[in-house]
């Protein structure tokens, strides 16, 4: 461990939630169960087997948190009755998929202070890293939408510096823009943040 460094705890640490996963299918509320009585480490379930979440490097936390505070800041300015959630509210999909967005905003019912699930969300944002692109850009955002609340997916790419907008259209339709400046419309629920803001300090 020492030869590795800090590197080599992360993955120690790692391999070890890795062994300690449940073998058999869960449910999406039997996962939350399972999860909150987890110590540390972040975790989805997908159609039933539940997946650990890679640790993050420095630039997909930066990025992170940058949508975070830009996504609060645009909430509170506009005066709307949302809540702002970074990663740890969980996204319920069906019975046996539950994702964990990097941030996620949720508007028109009551907070459940208790809860660990966004009940309704409206804007979900994934931070690919190397680990999860290929998902984000795929089988989890066809998940999102399947929820009909949700009127807008960013995928944010902080290597590339670019966000891909998935937005609802007309019906079923979804509008896709890809981003590299300026800024992004979110209507609903009525907000526009700079696409800069989300890699600023990168």
């Amino acid at each position: 461990i020492q030869r590795g460094g800090a590197s080599g705890v992360a993955a120690l640490c790692y391999n070890l939630a890795m062994t300690a996963l449940p073998k058999d299918k869960m449910t999406s509320r039997a996962f939350l169960d399972w999860a909150s009585s987890q110590p540390s480490g972040r975790f989805e379930l997908v159609d039933g087997d539940v997946v650990a979440m890679a640790p993050e490097r420095v630039r997909h936390v930066i990025v992170k948190g940058n949508v975070f505070s830009a996504l609060r800041q645009a909430v509170g300015d506009a005066g709307l009755p949302c809540m702002v959630f970074t990663d740890g509210a969980s996204v319920v999909i069906n019975e046996w998929t539950t994702y964990e967005p990097d941030a996620t905003v949720q508007s028109g019912v009551t907070v459940d202070l208790e809860s660990m699930v966004a009940e309704k969300p409206m804007i979900v944002v994934e931070v690919t890293s190397p680990s999860s692109e290929v998902r984000d850009h795929s089988s989890k955002l066809a998940d999102y939408f399947t929820l009909p609340s949700i009127a807008h997916v960013l995928i944010v790419d902080p290597i590339k510096k670019l966000v891909i907008q998935h937005s609802r259209s007309n019906g079923s339709d979804l509008l896709t823009r890809i981003l590299r400046d300026g800024e992004i419309a979110l209507d609903p629920p009525g907000i526009t943040i700079q696409v800069a803001s989300f890699f600023a300090g990168l």
